[in-house]
């Protein structure tokens, strides 16, 4: 399991270099979102902030695969953009491969976010306090993700598009260190407390199991979603009463919402949730026709969901 250290940039710091204003506050949110993408893909993360090395002395004595430290930018430049640089080979022993992963998160990282990408190494990034603090055999990157105070493209990216900003240096890294990025957040469930609430369900046993193998990306979450679906469809047709059955649906359906919204951008979301909208009403609209001797197929079973998150995304009520 490769090993990546997160440094939130002059996190803690009361005096001395603490930061452009509200980088602090930044990087104490950006961190945890890159080290949770990281994690469900299968890396080892330890996170850190400005001084911890002083105590935790793991810091300086594992061998990290990746020594990341997470910083932006005031506007003292007039200009937006960002850099990513990597020590001076005078303090970096292992410089080549240190050049490498920067490169290839500076192939994702500027693409994906559309900040600019500036040349701005210097002295402080050159010679950064934590590359004499580290092993030799680490490899060290320092991010300036952008301009996150006062210029509006720059801020207004790093501050509102969090997860985009996070999952591009999470992406940058992934394809450098040789994971999977095709890979979200992973479906975690307290089995015994999901099966005391689904207890006697006809299909929960069925949903535990397809759960603890961890659904990974938005399009298993929809077949998960789908093949519920289709269950409840084949209840309906034997006028079973579904009121246990329904509310464990809608339980499953919740945990998958929230796993499709740490996955997706905005645009992407919509135009999905749109999809499946149109194609939810069409499936009920055909195969459970209204009879005197069918239940009444509930509203908020199908698509109460998908409409739930779509008003969220566009901030409706």
């Amino acid at each position: 399991m490769k090993k990546i250290c997160l440094q939130a940039g002059h996190k803690g710091r009361t005096t001395g270099s603490t930061g452009a204003p509200g980088e602090q506050k930044w990087t104490s949110e950006i961190v945890p979102k890159i080290a949770s993408i990281l994690r469900s893909r299968g890396f080892e993360v330890k996170e850190t902030g400005a001084d911890d090395y002083k105590t935790d002395k793991s810091i300086g004595s594992t061998d990290w695969d990746l020594f990341l430290s997470v910083h932006y930018d005031a506007d003292i430049y007039n200009d937006r953009g960002g850099f990513i640089d990597t020590p001076d080979p005078k303090v970096d022993i292992a410089t080549k491969e240190s050049n490498r992963i920067a490169q290839v998160m500076r192939n994702n990282y500027f693409k994906d976010t559309g900040i600019p990408e500036k040349n701005r190494s210097n002295a402080n990034t050159k010679f950064y306090y934590m590359w004499s603090n580290l092993s030799a055999n680490t490899p060290c990157v320092l991010i300036e993700a952008g301009v996150g105070w006062r210029t509006p493209e720059d801020h207004q990216t790093l501050h509102f598009q969090q997860d985009k900003v996070a999952k591009a240096i999470a992406d940058g890294i992934t394809n450098a260190l040789g994971g999977d990025t095709s890979t979200g957040t992973k479906v975690e469930v307290d089995s015994k407390e999901f099966e005391n609430l689904v207890k006697n369900s006809t299909f929960a046993d069925n949903v535990i199991k397809e759960f603890e193998l961890g659904s990974a990306d938005f399009e298993k979450l929809m077949k998960l979603w789908e093949a519920k679906n289709t269950e409840l469809i084949n209840l309906n047709k034997r006028n079973t009463d579904l009121a246990k059955e329904r509310d464990t649906l809608l339980e499953v359906n919740d945990s998958i919402v929230e796993q499709m919204e740490t996955m997706l951008t905005k645009d992407e979301c919509k135009a999905k949730c749109d999809k499946a909208v149109e194609t939810a009403k069409k499936k009920w609209e055909a195969e459970l026709p209204q009879t005197p001797t069918q239940p009444e197929v509930p509203e908020d079973n199908v698509d109460h969901w998908i409409i739930k998150l779509i008003k969220k995304i566009l901030g409706e009520n």
